[in-house]
Parts: C-alpha cells; structure tokens; sequence
C-alpha cells in the first residue's frame, strides 16, 4: 500500500479490530494530529457500537432466558399450589399471586403493603406465624398443616403452606448467611376438601373403634362365664375366644394412636433418644417377664425429633418381644454419627412375613388387616413424619428393624 493510517478497536477490553484508511498511491504529506484523532475517533466509536449491540443481543438472550424459567417457575407453582405469598421482613406483604383472588377474594393490589396479619383469623394465629417466621429469617423453611386464614368475606379456609427465606440475588449461594434474607416467599395450597375428607375418615374410625370395643367386650364377658362352666378341653376352645377378642381389642387402640399420630407438620427438637429407650425397656420386661432385652447403646442419642418417637419404638420393641422365639430374645442397638441416630430392633423370631415388610419397604396400607401390620403401620407413620428413616434390614435370623433419625443441625 501506498499509504495507511489505523487504530484498534477495543471490544470488552480485548483487541476486536481495526479501523483504518487505505491508499494504493503514495501520500506525499504526513498525517496530521487532526487526521490521527479522527481515526481513534472512529474506531472508538465502532468499538462501542459493537459493544452495545453485543450487549443488546446478550440482554434479550438474557430475558428470553428469564421468561422461560418464569414459565417453568409459574407452572410449577401452578401444579403444586394454589397461590403464592411475599413478605419482607417485618412481614409486609410485598406479592401476592393473582390466584389470591380465588383462595381469599383479595386482589393482589389489596394486599400489597398490608401486614400478614390482615389474614390472620386472630391473636393466636399471629403468634403461631410469628414463631414460624423468625425460623424462616433464620434460615431454615417451615411448614404448617391446616394452617387456618381468613377470607376478605370473613369466612375460615385452611390450608397447607411451605415457607422458605429469600436472599438478596448480589451475594453468591455458598456465601449466603441469615443476614442476607431480604424476605419471605409463602407456598399456599387450599386444604379445604382434604380436612372434610379426613373429618369424616375421622369419625368413622372414632364409631368403628368404640362399636368393636363394645362388642368384644361383650364376647369376652360371656367367654369368661364359659370358660368356669366348661371342662378343660372345652375351656381351651373358649380361650382360642377370648385371645381374638384381645387382638381385635388391641387392633381398635393401635387405629387410635395412628389417628393421634398422624400429624405430618411437626416442629422438630433436639431429643435424647435415650430416656425413651429406657422406659420402653422397663415396661416390656414388666409385660414380658420371661423375654429377653438386651440393650447396646451410649448414655445419650440426641436426635432432631419428637418425644412421640417412643410409641414407634415401643411398637416395634413390643411386636418383638411378642412374636419373637419361645422365649423371645430381643436386641436393641443404638449408634450416633454426624449425620444420624440409628437404632436397631432385633428378635430371634421366625422372620417377618413378607406381608408385614411391604407396610415398611413401601408405606402399603393393605397389611392393616393383621395386627401386627397395623403396629408396624403406625411406627412407619411416626418415623417418617419426623423426617427419619424405617426398614427390614436382612440379618442371619430373626427380623431386624432400623430406625434413622436426623442429629440436630450444626449450623
């Protein structure tokens, strides 16, 4: 070339290019400083035109992106619930979903800026959420089953709800500490149909359990008066009587600890597991004289729980001392980790029918016709609605039993 003048062109503070001017015939003048600046000019004002239409092009790939996980988001949301709530943190609320309108006849407009107490049917329920709240803004979610609120029109819906902190977006995840909560999102699912239903699954279970106690009482009355009236040999038959009377009896206070145990939101607590191991063992030596109990165990299992674990550990330390060898030997193990308390209930019996397992392997309900289904179902039920763990676990003989509970968080 016979002549040439350039610049770079600098594009997020990398070289992209160059602006220049070019001549085939030679340039008898030099280049002028107005001519240099006019160059540098230009290719500063390319680079920020590229620049602006690089970022114009990343910010729209940015929000279709966005929209798409809002799409995703909202039917999630959608399918699982039926509105969703904000709060700051003085519990304001700062969002509602426009399915509030449906839940509670409130327009998302009425209740932006209003405090949550504005759903709250009265004191009591405000103290309850308050509670909830400050271990949301601790970190840590909550949930609540029939969780009562109240409608614009006055009335009472109640409903199942999941709350979880929400961090300011400018502090990265593993960094993330209670201090960087800037609100509180509500997940509401209307838990109207479900409460009914459960009610009246409620009352037929309270007149079934109270009719069959009535009845078998009256057969073990009369299988008693048989019983001093006939011979030996006539007497064993009537004792065959009264042995399914008992089991029917105890069929009808197993259901009731299943209904008194059937809460699935709990407020979990550090427990030592211990204590109640002890009293479990002291009753069923008294109920069992000739069995025997073995314990292998530390002086304390603190375990993020519920004090009602004890009916589940009783139900299976009890079914063992019951239906294990003759005599029946029982073997409880307690170990601790970091993560979890395990305890394992063990017999020398002929094994767990494979009936039984299913209600612990899959929660099946169809075992609830045998009494020992039914004691297994109501351990299955507790345990794995204070977040732990239940199954058969296989070993040489008899049927071995492990329970794994959750130790209090270290955070």
């Amino acid at each position: 070339m016979g002549a040439y003048i350039g610049a770079k062109i600098i594009v997020g503070g990398e070289v992209y290019g160059t602006a220049c001017f070019a001549d085939t015939e030679p340039r008898e003048d030099p280049f002028v400083d107005a001519e240099r600046f006019f160059v540098e000019l230009i290719a500063r004002l390319g680079g920020h035109a590229i620049e602006r239409r690089s970022y114009e092009r990343e910010l729209t790939q940015r929000e279709e992106r966005l929209n798409e996980q809002r799409e995703i988001y909202r039917a999630v949301i959608d399918a699982n619930f039926d509105s969703v709530f904000r709060f700051d943190t003085d519990g304001t609320f700062t969002y509602a979903s426009e399915s509030v309108r449906d839940l509670l006849g409130y327009s998302p407009a009425e209740l932006d800026g209003q405090p949550i107490t504005v759903t709250h049917p009265d004191a009591q329920t405000t103290e309850w959420a308050w509670k909830q709240l400050s271990q949301i803004l601790s970190g840590k979610p909550a949930e609540a089953r029939d969780f009562p609120l109240k409608a614009k029109a006055g009335h009472i819906i109640h409903t199942d709800i999941r709350g979880v902190p929400v961090y300011d977006g400018s502090v990265p995840e593993s960094e993330r500490s209670e201090d960087d909560i800037v609100g509180i999102q509500v997940l509401v699912r209307d838990a109207t149909e479900r409460r009914q239903r459960e009610g009246l699954i409620s009352v037929i279970n309270r007149v079934l359990r109270h009719n069959v106690r009535n009845e078998m009482s009256v057969i073990r009355g009369w299988a008693d008066m048989l019983a001093e009236d006939l011979d030996t040999e006539q007497a064993t038959k009537v004792t065959a009587i009264r042995a399914a009377a008992k089991r029917l009896l105890d069929l009808t206070e197993s259901a009731q600890q299943i209904e008194q145990n059937r809460e699935i939101s709990p407020e979990l607590e550090p427990t030592d597991v211990m204590p109640l191991v002890n009293r479990i063992v002291t009753e069923c030596e008294t109920r069992y004289p000739d069995v025997s109990i073995t314990v292998d165990a530390p002086e304390e299992a603190i375990a993020e729980t519920l004090p009602r674990v004890e009916v589940a550990l009783f139900e299976l330390v009890d079914n063992a001392a019951k239906h294990g060898g003759t005599p029946a030997s029982v073997e409880i193990d307690v170990r601790v980790s970091d993560l979890q308390v395990t305890c394992r209930v063990r017999d020398d019996g002929p094994g767990l029918p494979n009936t039984e397992r299913g209600v612990l392997e899959a929660g099946e309900e169809t075992p609830l016709v045998h009494g020992l289904g039914l004691g297994l179902w109501l351990s299955y039920w507790i345990i794995t609605t204070v977040n732990g763990e239940i199954e058969v676990t296989d070993f040489d003989r008899g049927t071995t039993i492990e329970i794994r509970l959750p130790t209090p968080s270290r955070e």
